[in-house]
């Protein structure tokens, strides 16, 4: 059987926070489809430069985790986060076209790199949606 995984914002994995319900949802759908998951480390109230290194360590552990046979899925955001963002993100109170700080990042760093993985939106206000892209990604996987 294929080795599988995909990384996961730390939000995602802390049911503590509102909206839970799609959190919970996910890592159900994850789980059931015996899919891995890496968190991604927590980058609330870091500097510029702390996340670059951050951002340059998840790469590493990608191509680790690709030279170990597994398949990388993709990397889970979260939609409207400043920090997780992948489309959308909040900025006083509005919504603004754009990725978050630690997303953006990585896909600075991905490009250097020339590494290809998909960057997923996670709207936890809207389980319907996410977990039908979340099928989608497993299906073509």
């Amino acid at each position: 059987m294929d080795k599988k995984i995909v990384f996961v914002s730390h939000p995602l994995l802390n049911f503590s926070e509102e909206n839970s319900e799609t959190a919970k949802e996910v890592i159900k759908l994850l789980a059931e489809s015996e899919i891995g998951i890496i968190q991604l480390p927590s980058v609330e109230d870091c500097d510029k430069k702390i996340l670059k290194k951050l951002s340059e360590d998840v790469i590493k552990q990608i191509q680790s985790y690709t030279r170990e046979n597994f398949k990388v899925l993709g990397i889970l955001g979260i939609e409207f986060s400043p920090v997780y963002g992948v489309n959308k993100i909040k900025n006083n109170r509005k919504i603004v076209f754009g990725s978050g700080v630690f997303i953006e990042e990585l896909q600075r760093e991905m490009q250097e790199k020339d590494l290809q993985v998909p960057i997923i939106p996670v709207n936890l206000t809207n389980v319907f949606s996410t977990l039908q892209k979340l099928t989608l990604l497993l299906k073509n996987s």
